[in-house]
């Protein structure tokens, strides 16, 4: 506690010398170390704003990444497929974070991936496909591409589920999966994805024979 008090010290009255930087990092460390991950991470974030060209910026994202995940599979029991915590919603601010301070660096798709799966186990379906949909358009050579084309057809399936007369949503689940399908005909979500698919055509159909009638 006295070291970071210290660093702290440092900080706010030399805040333009050399070593306020290394005092900075050095607090956020302390911080992290002791198990205070939020406000290590709003440490981490202080000195990216505010000493920023002045340390190398690859490792700190690394600290705040993995505070990040810390936050969100803490507590963890599962709901579906995934790992899901009543806490999760905290981290959803920190990968925003995360992806704002590193729009270019190579964790940056898996953050996305991350904050899709969050809101789409609160059932946030829209957000969740704009997770998904961004990780899509601007990563697309991701490790995470392929999975986030394919959530991304499961959340607006489940749309169509809750809004059934909802033509146009239906439309464009069918048409999103039609594509996952045909790109990635040996995916193992492809089996799931024909039932999607099967269901959706039977319900489109059904409109097509009432706007018949």
């Amino acid at each position: 506690a006295q070291a970071r008090k210290q660093y702290l010290t440092l900080v706010h009255w030399w805040h333009d010398s050399p070593e306020a930087v290394k005092a900075q990092h050095r607090y956020a460390e302390l911080l992290l170390a002791d198990s205070n991950y939020e406000k290590a991470f709003s440490e981490f974030q202080y000195l990216i704003e505010y000493f920023a060209g002045d340390f190398p910026l690859e490792p700190v994202l690394e600290e705040q990444f993995r505070i990040a995940n810390y936050v969100r599979t803490k507590h963890r029991e599962t709901v579906l497929f995934f790992l899901e915590s009543t806490s999760t919603k905290k981290a959803l601010p920190l990968y925003r974070q995360i992806i704002k301070n590193g729009p270019n660096w190579h964790r940056t798709p898996s953050a996305l991936f991350y904050m899709g799966i969050i809101h789409e186990n609160q059932k946030d379906y829209a957000q969740a496909i704009a997770s998904y949909e961004t990780l899509t358009l601007r990563y697309s050579l991701s490790e995470f591409a392929v999975s986030a084309r394919y959530r991304q057809g499961y959340c607006l399936y489940k749309i169509s589920q809750k809004n059934p007369r909802d033509e146009i949503r239906c439309y464009k689940a069918l048409m999103t999966l039609i594509n996952f399908e045909k790109d990635y005909p040996q995916n193992p979500n492809t089996p799931n994805v024909k039932a999607y698919v099967s269901e959706l055509k039977a319900l489109l159909s059904a409109f097509s024979f009432e706007k018949a009638d």
